[in-house]
């Protein structure tokens, strides 16, 4: 009869104790601080388990960040190092032939605001953009968007170290007197 109530006690005991090893730990059981990288398994921090803004560049490897990481349009003009861009890197489709695209050693992405004084009917006008890389001999794309500056880009060049010269016409038979406008431009090797 003890025999078989050390059993029941023992049985008991033994079942409360599994209980309590396969029993769920919840957030409350923690200490703060007490979950250290070591204890995490590889793998297991997932999206949702990592707050908005809290893996800094620092914390990314070289070359883990791949194209399909990156959303569309997030990579803007003012994020790219000037001069890192190479012939390499641009898709077919951009214009280049296999043949041109090949001797385009560098491309520079700037912007320019200028105020054009009056420019007289049917006449020229010039203003220089500083743009940090331009070299004489650089091939320049320029555009403006605003329409109502009533000009006509006629040309731009590298005319200086770091100097762009854009020239634009005034094709009506009145004077203009353009407002400022940023101008964008594209500068190649």
């Amino acid at each position: 009869m003890i025999a078989s109530i050390l059993m029941t006690v023992f049985v008991g005991t033994l079942i409360s104790w599994q209980q309590g090893v396969y029993a769920q730990v919840s957030t409350n059981d923690i200490d703060n601080g007490a979950v250290t990288s070591p204890k995490i398994r590889d793998r297991e921090v997932k999206t949702p388990d990592i707050a908005d803004r809290s893996i800094t560049s620092d914390k990314i490897s070289n070359g883990a960040v791949g194209n399909a990481n990156i959303a569309d349009n997030s990579i803007t003009s003012d994020k790219i190092l000037d001069g890192s861009i190479t012939s390499k890197d641009l898709a077919t489709g951009t214009g280049f032939t296999d043949k041109s695209q090949g001797q385009v050693s560098q491309v520079i992405f700037s912007t320019c605001s200028i105020d054009f004084d009056v420019v007289a009917a049917q006449k020229v006008k010039t203003a220089f953009c500083p743009v940090s890389g331009a070299k004489i001999g650089d091939h320049v794309i320029v555009t403006n968007q605003d329409l109502t500056l009533g000009l006509v880009t006629q040309s731009a060049t590298v005319n200086g170290t770091e100097l762009v010269r854009i020239a634009v016409t005034n094709p009506s038979l009145s004077s203009v007197d353009p407002p400022s406008a940023t101008w964008a431009l594209i500068i190649f090797r």
